[in-house]
C-alpha cells in the first residue's frame, strides 16, 4: 500500500514493513474538498490526493499475507465511501529496489475535485475548515509529522505550513 496522507498517520490495518519509496509520475496535493471529516458543506476542507504529474515521496506498507487480502477490502471501503479516488498499481522505488503497491489517486471528474487552487487558497481553507474528525490543519501537521518520522521532509506541505502560520 502506498501511502502518502492520512494512511501515514492512521492507516488502521496492520503492517509487517514500512518503508520510504518515491511514485513517479503523481504529486501530493491538497485538490480534494472535505464535506464533512475536515470541513462542512458550508465551509468545505481539503484532504490530500495523488494528482498527475510530479513525483511523491511516501510511505509503502507491506500488509501480512494471512490477512492482507481482508485488510485490503476493509481499506477499500474506508478510501471509496465518497468514491473521489481512482485505485491504481503502481510501481515505487524504495533503494535500490522497485515494489508495486496500491495508491489511491484523485479523480478529476468528481464532484469534489478543486482542480488547481492557488497556494494562498489552499492555505486559508487550511487555517479555518473543520469537520467532524478534526480541521484541515490538523491534518496537514499530522501528515507532515509522520512524514519526518520516515526521513521524509516534503516542501509542498512545509510551505503550506508556513503561509498557514502566518494566517
Amino acid at each position: 500500500m502506498f501511502a502518502y496522507g492520512s494512511l501515514l498517520w492512521n492507516p488502521l490495518f496492520p503492517f509487517v514493513e514500512a518503508r520510504p519509496g518515491v511514485l513517479r509520475g503523481l504529486h501530493r496535493r491538497f485538490c480534494l474538498y472535505s464535506m464533512a471529516a475536515r470541513g462542512t458543506p458550508d465551509a468545505p476542507g481539503l484532504v490530500l490526493g495523488l494528482d498527475r504529474g510530479g513525483a511523491c515521496t511516501g510511505v509503502v506498507y507491506r500488509l501480512p499475507a494471512p490477512v492482507a487480502i481482508d485488510e485490503l477490502h476493509l481499506l477499500w471501503r474506508r478510501e471509496m465511501v465518497v468514491g473521489s479516488y481512482r485505485p491504481k498499481w503502481v510501481g515505487v522505488q524504495c533503494g535500490e529496489r522497485r515494489v508495486v503497491a496500491l495508491a489511491f489517486t484523485v479523480r478529476h471528474d468528481h464532484p469534489q475535485y478543486t482542480g488547481k487552487l492557488s497556494r494562498e487558497d489552499e492555505a486559508r481553507v487550511l487555517a479555518f475548515a473543520r469537520g467532524a474528525f478534526g480541521s484541515s490543519l490538523d491534518y496537514l501537521e499530522r501528515t507532515r509529522v509522520a512524514l519526518v518520522t520516515h526521513g521524509i521532509v516534503d516542501p509542498y506541505l512545509e510551505a503550506l505550513a508556513a503561509r498557514v502560520a502566518a494566517l
